[in-house]
């Protein structure tokens, strides 16, 4: 039979759940009416008599005992704290964050029919005919609202407020969870029992099959957890495919970040040609440079020579053009004055500098190096022309030197830029590998399951409960840490942060560790335990709904044994409203 769904009722709102968890007044009447036995007059002559009696009495009211509504009530559950540290209580169950916690599923029964409840998560609760009961233990008819929750992850253990801490003869235990509920019932808004009589079935679907955890049920009056026994495990043999986007996602990982070019690369690359095309055309205006005429030397030898303007541009721009014999010449005589050449031709040896003269008769060839000069007005002209043409070419040469410059300076900004580009990529990248990696020990454990025969998903834990409130598949373990530290928190920039309860997770189990920073005594700092080779996060809530990290990969940077040290926390921008944000903040 499916659930009923009663969306016309009004809602109990989760501050009514919490204020009408105090069920005390109910018993103040019985509590006062009763008169203590110990102030009975027959009672210690005949107390020797009774006493094994009373024994057999109290076990029996133990193993039978009705179930006590649920109170949450304004204690603490402290730690032994140095004997130098202030009272300072927090209350027993308190959600750390506003408005952030795990949402209660409503489903609508009838009290005298029975009916099997399917939750979300495919957990099912078998409540049977005639189940629900007032305060007096009377048998109620009519609509009964169930109000259920479930708890499997850290965040969601967080995030509740439930704590995770066990007590066993002075030894402090953390919970390492299969999974934890909470269920309630109300009928007009008041709270209803389950009857002695009857109980309630649940198979609380688990991701953990081991035996090895006992059922506990929290008690909200002594604010402690009490042992219920073991709860039986169900694995259903279902064999299911592997999820084909994480097959996927195997295949090919291990690709290199997209190479798509960003359009920081682009204009890089488009400054890169520009830069180059400059220095080329700097080099080719140096080319063009203008040489400074030289005035003839009445010394030296000249001769006289018509030259192709369209040959040699640079020399012949200046009128007067002569040519003199230049000293490297040792050779030279001025007796080839007086021979008729057959051929006189004009090479460049350094360009506007020097030049080869050569001289050729049948098979007398002769080369003198010449120097184009200029002699008096000419010589002036020259240099007249010379100063105007050099000015216009400084002013080009300049202007291209100050355009590379700018355009280097521009180069340089956009390389930086892009490098810090890439560094943010390169992060990101880092950030999705790790986070694939991650899917990726889930996926074989998924198929690890699988060879088993296992469904991911498909263990149930069963047990029955005679009373309602808040129960816990749990393994109580101790945390084996090897390292210990002094610790206090600052923000990234150093700014110190007051810290009351940090929260520590070891991603190889379902545990929830809360160190109670508040009872630090050692110089104004923490002592705080962990295993340097597990899979630590530490994270901390603060006003607003604002939480800070302390990630794993800051865990494998610390380098000390012993000793002082600061976690600087990451704290994020956003004020968290949904778990799942915080999950996805968190990496869980």
């Amino acid at each position: 039979m499916k659930a009923k769904i009663n969306i016309n009722r009004p809602e109990i709102t989760s501050e009514e759940i919490a204020s009408r968890r105090d069920f005390q007044s109910v018993l103040k009447s019985y509590n006062a009416a009763a008169k203590p036995i110990w102030q009975k007059p027959w009672f210690l002559s005949s107390v020797a008599a009774v006493v094994v009696a009373g024994t057999v009495i109290v076990t029996l009211m133990q193993i039978n005992q009705p179930q006590e509504p649920f109170a949450e009530k304004a204690n603490t559950l402290m730690p032994d704290l140095p004997t130098d540290t202030t009272d300072e209580r927090l209350p027993f169950i308190k959600p750390p964050l506003e408005d952030v916690d795990v949402n209660y599923t409503t489903f609508s029964v009838n009290a005298n029919k029975g009916k099997t409840l399917e939750y979300e998560s495919g957990t099912k609760i078998h409540i049977p005919d005639n189940c629900f009961a007032d305060e007096n233990g009377n048998l109620l008819s009519g609509e009964v609202e169930i109000k259920y929750r479930e708890f499997h992850d850290p965040v969601d253990f967080f995030v509740s407020g439930i704590p995770m801490d066990y007590d066993s003869a002075n030894t402090e235990y953390t919970f390492e969870s299969a999974g934890m509920l909470e269920i309630l019932a109300y009928q007009n808004g008041k709270p209803v029992f389950i009857h002695p009589e009857k109980e309630i079935k649940v198979e609380m679907v688990s991701d953990y099959d081991g035996t090895q955890y006992n059922l506990y049920r929290l008690d909200t009056t002594a604010e402690n957890w009490v042992c219920e026994g073991k709860d039986e495990v169900i694995k259903e043999q279902v064999q299911v495919m592997a999820d084909a986007t994480d097959a996927v996602q195997l295949d090919v990982w291990g690709e290199e970040v997209s190479e798509n070019v960003s359009p920081k690369e682009k204009e890089v690359k488009k400054l890169e040609t520009e830069i180059k095309t400059i220095q080329k055309e700097i080099v080719e205006i140096k080319k063009q440079e203008p040489k400074k005429p030289k005035k003839l030397r009445k010394d030296r030898y000249t001769f006289n020579i018509d030259v192709d303007a369209g040959e040699f541009p640079e020399i012949t721009v200046y009128k007067g053009l002569q040519w003199e014999v230049g000293r490297e010449n040792k050779n030279f005589n001025a007796k080839w004055y007086e021979i008729t050449w057959e051929d006189i031709s004009l090479t460049e040896k350094e360009k506007g500098v020097s030049y080869n003269l050569i001289l050729t008769k049948s098979n007398d060839k002769r080369t003198v190096t010449v120097y184009p000069v200029y002699e008096g007005k000419d010589y002036e002209t020259a240099v007249q022309q010379f100063t105007k043409k050099f000015a216009a070419y400084s002013t080009k040469l300049n202007n291209r030197k100050v355009e590379e410059k700018r355009k280097q300076e521009e180069y340089e900004a956009r390389l930086k830029q892009l490098e810090e580009e890439r560094a943010t990529r390169q992060k990101a990248w880092e950030d999705e590998r790790k986070k694939w990696e991650e899917r990726q020990r889930k996926f074989a454990e998924r198929q690890r399951k699988q060879a088993q025969n296992i469904n991911y998903g498909s263990i149930r834990r069963v047990f029955s409960i005679s009373g309602f409130g808040i129960f816990n598949s749990d393994y109580p373990t101790r945390y084996k840490s090897s390292e210990t530290l002094l610790v206090d928190f600052t923000d990234e920039n150093g700014k110190k942060l007051e810290v009351d309860i940090a929260y520590h997770i070891d991603r190889n189990k379902n545990s929830l560790y809360a160190h109670y920073v508040y009872s630090k005594s050692f110089g104004g700092k923490y002592r705080f335990t962990y295993n340097p080779n597990a899979q630590n996060v530490l994270f901390v809530a603060f006003p607003e709904n604002k939480i800070g990290v302390f990630t794993e990969d800051d865990f494998v940077k610390i380098k000390k044994k012993s000793g002082t040290y600061t976690f600087k926390l990451k704290i994020a921008d956003q004020e968290f409203t949904k778990i799942d944000e915080i999950k996805e903040f968190l990496d869980i």
